[in-house]
């Protein structure tokens, strides 16, 4: 498939649409799920009401400071969770297709953001029925995007699209 316009927001998109199953499932390049990750992932939607699920990620790469993040991402994803805010990460969720179509899919206010696209979509999904997080279910990932001179820029970008979605614009996504 090819998608002329730039973005992941678009890539996802077009994915997502023309995907033949029932449930599509969300990775990234950059990223190794484990290899019963499909499984596991759309295990849950056998129960109707499921219409969204993801995990967490665990960060490819050395260190105290890598598994530290690691370890809090997925905690705050818990505590987003209990709150009714899941965190989707495009490396690790899945959707019911006919709800993600019924959604607008990563559309918001007529448009595909540039980034942030998965939140708003988790957010949408919930008004539509029941989200499963496992905690326990982890995608290895690529730190490439947040290592280096750029990680600082990556974590308020990433902060700022949190914060938008889900304090300032909650429940108008």
């Amino acid at each position: 498939m090819r998608v002329d316009e730039p973005g992941s927001a678009r890539a996802r998109q077009a994915g997502f649409e023309a995907a033949s199953g029932h449930i599509v499932a969300s990775t990234e390049a950059d990223s190794i799920p484990p290899p019963d990750w499909l499984g596991r992932l759309v295990g849950p939607f056998r129960n109707p009401q499921v219409v969204g699920t993801y995990g967490g990620l665990s960060l490819i790469g050395d260190g105290l400071a890598f598994k530290m993040a690691e370890r809090f991402f997925i905690h705050w994803q818990r505590l987003n969770h209990t709150l009714k805010r899941p965190i989707f990460c495009g490396a690790n969720f899945a959707v019911r297709k006919r709800t993600f179509l019924e959604v607008g899919g990563f559309m918001w206010r007529n448009t595909l953001p540039h980034e942030g696209e998965d939140i708003r979509l988790a957010v949408k999904l919930l008004k539509m029925g029941k989200v499963v997080f496992m905690p326990d279910l982890l995608v290895a990932t690529s730190t490439r995007s947040f290592a280096g001179p750029g990680t600082l820029r990556y974590l308020i970008r990433h902060a700022r699209n949190y914060f938008q979605t889900y304090w300032l614009r909650y429940g108008n996504v």
